[in-house]
């Protein structure tokens, strides 16, 4: 005797505009003042953060996109050498912004930071799969260089570097 069932269906969830993709993948465009604020942003990514991250490491094996670091990531990457003034207390989230680049004040040497799949490593963030596809030269640290706006800005901004100004 057939019985009468009703099928559920699964919640599905909204399908992903490409300009969001954009964003969450390469901070190109600005669409939080499209959607109702930075909290239903991140609401966006957590929803779609598995299949972006899937696709993005499908591809780029060893990194992130650019909001994995803004949402998920949990510290910045490590400075390994160079002289440059870390600036956690000033600048708290910039490392968020920077792809895992520690904010610093001044300094006229490149940093030596360690790559994103060198970090991945160190926190235990990279699947066996992922890994295995990358080659030795994805774990040799990098060098970054502040370029001038981003000195200047950074320095201008800086309570470490205003109170030794002049006062007019």
């Amino acid at each position: 005797m057939p019985t009468k069932r009703t099928r559920r269906l699964a919640p599905t969830k909204p399908p992903l505009r490409p300009e969001l993709l954009t964003y969450f993948v390469a901070n190109v465009g600005n669409p939080v003042e499209e959607i109702d604020g930075p909290e239903a942003l991140a609401g966006i990514w957590r929803a779609h953060a598995g299949a972006i991250l899937e696709e993005f490491t499908a591809t780029h094996p060893g990194r992130r996109p650019w909001f994995w670091w803004v949402a998920d990531a949990p510290e910045p990457r490590l400075i390994i050498a160079g002289h440059a003034r870390v600036a956690h207390d000033v600048f708290p989230a910039q490392w968020r912004e920077r792809f895992g680049l520690p904010p610093v004040t001044l300094g006229a040497e490149p940093l030596i930071v360690e790559s994103q799949a060198a970090y991945l490593d160190r926190l235990g963030l990279l699947d066996p799969d992922e890994r295995a596809r990358l080659r030795p030269i994805a774990f040799r640290p990098e060098r970054h260089r502040l370029d001038r706006e981003e000195q200047t800005r950074w320095a201008l901004m800086s309570p470490l570097t205003t109170s030794h100004r002049r006062r007019s």
